[in-house]
């Protein structure tokens, strides 16, 4: 029997989910005016993206799967302890959790994380 090789980790639709949340979130509301509401709406799509992709589609071990998940978890609500309390306030305390963009970025931070080669 040959040894299994391990296949590399598939980062490329990890990469194209990061830059179009990147590009809806940011860039599109600086491109086409008053499109703020839409961008930050269709920011929460990245995160089940991110989810789906890093779960069933990256060939990352099952141990390293699970293990990213709950570190996204676990940085969300630490990154919220620590921001400014105008933030904290703003939005009936909700205005960290509505930007969409802070987990799936805290889940790419974890995968950067990652002692794997690429």
């Amino acid at each position: 029997m040959k040894p299994k090789k391990n296949k590399p980790i598939r980062l490329i639709p990890g990469i194209i989910i990061a830059l179009l949340l990147i590009l809806i979130r940011f860039v599109m509301p600086v491109v086409i005016p008053n499109t703020t509401e839409i961008g930050i709406m269709l920011s929460f799509l990245a995160l089940p993206a991110v989810i789906i992709w890093w779960v069933f589609f990256s060939r990352v071990p099952v141990i390293e799967r699970l293990t990213a998940i709950i570190l996204m978890i676990v940085t969300l609500f630490i990154s919220s302890n620590l921001l400014h309390e105008s933030i904290k306030t703003g939005m009936q305390g909700m205005m960290y959790f509505f930007t969409g963009t802070t987990i799936p970025l805290s889940g790419f931070y974890c995968l950067g994380c990652c002692k794997q080669k690429f």
